[in-house]
């Protein structure tokens, strides 16, 4: 099989590179000026040829042609240097990573991307994550990815999304126009939108639903999304404003990695479950753009975005039987802590014992009939962001240049309430959690522990939190931001861009937790942020065919309130739910330069790009080994990202019809700069300390991407598309001592065929041959000295006083098997 595999993918990949031998007669000219924006807020648009970043674009055709895919597939599949990384095997949490930066939905994720959504910042302000779940997909018209700069704002470290939507405005002087689109597909895959659209020579209104489920391909992976959209727009004389709403409610489950003996035995399996996300949130925004009679434009947006997450994550809890082995020191237990047997402890160090505390201070029994103890981790947040920008755009004539100005502020205040807490629970071999309960008959939540020596006189006076405590924490941020941008000609076939951003930020913690014990450490801290960023860059166009770019710049992120929460290597956190300190950390500072060049030889066009870029004192979140997700974050000095670039886009017509062809390669070293002293406790040499020049975990050195469609008719096209990435290094092993994942191949392939002028039909095959791949890995808890986590699949059989359960440290983020989809486009 593996042999057929090879030769079926040997074969695709050189129909897709040999499409690029045959000759090209054009039939119809490529509109060689593309336009896009360069300011967070939307406004003037400049030719792409003026602008030293790299930039790349998905128009409304490429995102309605996304069958069976969300946005975030399409991004990977399509754009030069974006990486998809399945972490939480949920299509709709996936990270995007480009050029080593990432946008994730996860908490612990070190984020250096800013998006933004008709102009609106949609970080969120407590981890800087991205919901992408949350995003209005079928409205949406554009994307545009722009390498780093610093107008952008905060978390621009790598680049920024700017996605822009249908609007009220785009259907004036229509009666009424209604799109819905049905598509369904493997693991019970069912989405279904309608969109609808209407106005009159002033005023426009439109309106998206969406409804999508997914059965998911693993077990007990199941999620929907349910998404509302509606826009209104009026124009005036030299006005024109739009009014947005916005709901989004999604429920998702996405269970993650999978020890590798797991996944060998069968890869739907999943490790502890559930792992469960509750995202609800609401959005009202307004624009307003001012035409000026010197031709110069005022845009201005207020918003105000609010968002309710609750989660509930089942995971192993490293707690046993207090001194099992040692009769004499349980009777001590018994006796100090007044318990009906002895009483359960976390880690124990020899003859030092870590007692666990409930919520009313009392010591846990232990339960004989239990094999493997649980901890059910659940938080609830609601952060609540509002803002507003400005920007003033003008064309102007200055010694003799004309200057294209971009003039822009921004305030965004964001206020967040947490709160989490571990509950006590059995651990079965099915690897799910079920509760405990007290003797009242209430859940037993695990507040402290309390050391004790095993011998008399031994028990300490107090208590301490330990690392699965509740948490209750209160966060405010305030960002400001003022920008400038020049754009200016410095001769016919040169031009400059210089700008600056400066970003200043509050960080206020307030720790609300009340326990039963004196604390030692407390998240309640002040924090402020400064920076000013500068860039600069100049494009050159030799001729209508050859241009060139280079560029400076600098651009930064705060530590986010997850981050400064979060940060004591003697107090380690369970993302997403513990937080119990407040030790300060450095903003991130990014410099970078890139050198690109681009061109065009008949209906071919190429791009190549150098970039370098350096982070001073990177923050990344650090494992501890008492958890997949355990740790705290930690200022790296210095990481790097440099690589190569190149891209080849071609249309033209090969006597059957158009055919569209598009390849690109990514070459990226992401290496930490700096040497650090990690912990290594799920390291098998138990060894984890970093040298300057290791990769960092989870960023792949070569990706390759391909891509053919071919139109047969008016009515009918068809197209085969290829991803190959290169392995990577796991987390937990950022000394680069073990092996990387495996690479892989992926294809995929659509058609289309517009049955009338109102119905069209689609289909997609994902995974076209069944390919077996994982896009990450991570260390975990797997020795066999431990109390394991029993897995029936592997043997346990629940019963019994040895579990049967992983002995290799390494889990993997296993990829989607072949998965079929068809839909149904009808148009009103």
């Amino acid at each position: 099989m593996y042999i057929c595999n090879y030769i079926l993918k040997s074969i695709l990949s050189m129909i897709l590179l040999l499409s690029f031998a045959k000759n090209a007669f054009s039939q119809e000219k490529i509109d060689d000026i593309e336009v896009i924006g360069i300011s967070p807020l939307p406004g003037i648009e400049i030719d792409r040829n003026k602008i030293p970043n790299a930039s790349q674009s998905l128009r409304e055709i490429d995102l309605d042609s996304s069958t069976g895919t969300t946005i975030v597939d399409l991004l990977g599949e399509k754009l030069t240097g974006v990486t998809i990384k399945d972490v939480q095997n949920s299509p709709f949490q996936k990270n995007i990573d480009y050029r080593g930066f990432t946008a994730a939905p996860l908490l612990g994720e070190s984020q250096g991307l800013a998006v933004y959504l008709n102009g609106t910042r949609i970080n969120e302000g407590f981890g800087d994550t991205l919901q992408w779940e949350l995003v209005p997909e079928a409205a949406l018209t554009d994307i545009d990815l722009m390498s780093s700069n610093p107008v952008f704002g905060l978390n621009a470290l790598g680049g920024s999304l700017a996605l822009t939507t249908k609007k009220g405005l785009d259907f004036l002087n229509t009666d009424s126009s209604v799109e819905n689109h049905f598509e369904f597909g493997g693991a019970d895959w069912v989405n279904g939108n309608i969109e609808l659209g209407a106005g009159d020579e002033s005023q426009g209104l439109y309106v998206a639903m969406e409804n999508s489920y997914d059965g998911g391909w693993r077990d007990n992976s199941a999620g929907d999304v349910k998404r509302l959209f509606i826009n209104y727009g009026k124009i005036f004389e030299n006005s024109d404003f739009d009014f947005t709403f916005m709901n989004a409610d999604s429920n998702l489950n996405g269970n993650g990695v999978s020890p590798t003996e797991l996944l060998k035995v069968r890869r739907e399996s999943v490790f502890t479950w559930p792992d469960f996300t509750s995202n609800k949130v609401y959005l009202a925004a307004s624009n307003a753009n001012f035409y000026l009679e010197d031709d110069s434009v005022i845009n201005t947006s207020v918003y105000y975005r609010r968002l309710i997450r609750d989660t509930l994550n089942a995971d192993e809890l490293d707690a046993e039987e207090c001194a099992e082995d040692n009769a004499t020191h349980a009777e001590q237990l018994e006796d100090d802590f007044g318990t009906a047997d002895e009483p359960i402890c976390g880690e124990a160090d020899g003859d030092n014992y870590e007692v666990l505390i409930d919520q009313f201070g009392n010591a846990i029994s232990n339960n004989d009939a239990i094999r493997k103890y649980g901890l059910l981790n659940k938080s609830s947040t609601m952060t609540v962001t509002w803002g507003g920008s400005a920007q003033y755009n003008i064309n102007t004539n200055y010694l003799d240049k004309m200057h294209n100005i971009i003039i822009g502020a921004s305030v965004d205040k964001t206020r967040t309430a947490f709160h989490s807490r571990g509950e006590l629970g059995q651990l079965h071999n099915n690897r799910t959690v079920s509760n405990l309960l007290n003797t009242e008959g209430g859940f037993i939540t695990l507040e402290s522990i309390r050391e004790h020596s095993g011998s008399s006189g031994g028990k300490e006076s107090t208590n301490e939190r330990g690392d699965v405590g509740s948490a209750q924490l209160a966060s405010k941020t305030d960002y400001y931001g003022i920008y400038i941008n020049d754009l200016f000609a410095l001769d016919n076939k040169t031009d400059i861009t210089i700008s600056a951003r400066a970003n200043l930020a509050y960080v206020k913690l307030y720790d609300h937790l009340k326990t039963s014990f004196t604390r030692t450490e407390t998240n309640t801290g002040s924090h402020r942020y400064f920076r000013l960023n500068p860039a600069i860059g100049m494009t050159h166009n030799y001729d209508d065919n050859l241009a060139f770019r280079a560029s400076y710049k600098e651009a930064n992120r705060t530590p986010a309130p997850v981050e400064l929460s979060c940060a004591s290597p003697s107090a380690p956190c369970r993302l997403p739910n513990a937080f119990v300190a407040d030790p300060p950390l450095d903003q991130v500072i990014t410099r970078g330069v890139e050198f690109g060049a681009k061109g065009k030889i008949d209906n071919h066009y190429w791009e190549a790009t150098y970039f370098h870029f350096i982070n001073f004192d990177d923050i990344q979140f650090v494992s501890t080994g008492t958890g997949k997700s355990s740790g705290y974050f930690k200022n790296f000095g210095e990481t790097q990202r440099r690589g190569i670039e190149l891209a080849l886009n071609s249309r033209f017509n090969n006597g059957i019809g158009n055919l569209n062809i598009y390849s690109n390669y990514s070459y990226l070293q992401a290496t930490f700069e700096s040497a650090h002293t990690l912990p290594a406790a799920n390291h098998p040499t138990s060894n984890n300390d970093i040298e300057a020049g290791d990769y960092l975990p989870g960023m792949p050195e070569h990706t390759f991407k391909t891509g053919i469609n071919q139109e047969f008719s008016s009515q009918l096209n068809a197209g085969l598309n290829m991803t190959y990435s290169s392995g990577v290094f796991l987390r937990g092993d950022e000394s680069n001592q073990l092996k990387k994942t495996n690479p892989y191949m992926v294809f995929n392939a659509d058609a289309s065929w517009k049955l009338s002028k109102s119905f069209s039909f689609f289909a997609r095959v994902d995974n076209l041959l069944d390919s077996k791949y994982e896009t990450m890995g991570v260390l975990g808890e797997a020795e066999a000295d431990e109390v394991n986590v029993p897995i029936s699949e592997l043997g346990d059989t629940g019963s019994g006083e040895t579990a049967v359960g992983p002995l290799d440290p390494r889990f993997y983020s296993p990829g989607a098997p072949r998965s079929f989809f068809i839909g149904l486009r009808v148009n009103w």
